[in-house]
C-alpha cells in the first residue's frame, strides 16, 4: 500500500496519451492538423536544439525547451522530461545563487585561489 501511495503522489497532471484511430477520426480536421503542426516543429525545435548544443552558433537549451514545450501538450514523455530539466535550471541557478551570496558574505571568492 505504501507504494501505492508514493506512485499516486509522484504522477502529476500530465496529458492522457490519446490513440490515433485513423480509420475513425474523432477530431475536427482543424484540430488534428493543429496537432500534426505542434508535433511536427516541436520535432523540429528538439533536432535543432541538439544540433545548438554543439554548434556554436545556434542557442540549443532554450529551443529544446521549445521543443519540449511544443510536445507536452500531447506527450505525456515529454512533459516529464519538461519538469525534470526545468527543476534541474531551478537548481543549478539557485546553487549558483548561494554561492554567490556566499562570497558577498565572507568577501572571498571560492573560484580565486591564491595558490601560485
Amino acid at each position: 500500500m505504501p507504494q501505492k501511495k508514493l506512485n499516486e503522489g509522484l504522477r502529476k497532471n500530465y496529458p492522457k496519451y490519446r490513440r490515433m484511430n485513423l480509420i475513425g477520426m474523432q477530431d475536427s480536421r482543424k484540430s488534428r492538423s493543429k496537432m500534426i503542426l505542434r508535433q511536427v516543429s516541436g520535432y523540429l525545435c528538439l533536432a535543432i536544439g541538439v544540433a545548438g548544443c554543439v554548434l556554436p552558433i545556434i542557442p540549443g537549451i532554450p529551443l529544446l525547451f521549445v521543443g519540449l514545450g511544443l510536445l507536452a501538450v500531447d506527450s505525456p514523455w515529454a512533459a516529464r522530461l519538461r519538469d525534470r530539466l526545468k527543476n534541474y535550471v531551478e537548481r543549478q541557478l539557485s546553487r549558483r545563487r548561494r554561492s554567490k551570496d556566499k562570497v558577498t558574505q565572507t568577501g572571498k571568492d571560492p573560484s580565486r585561489d591564491s595558490a601560485y
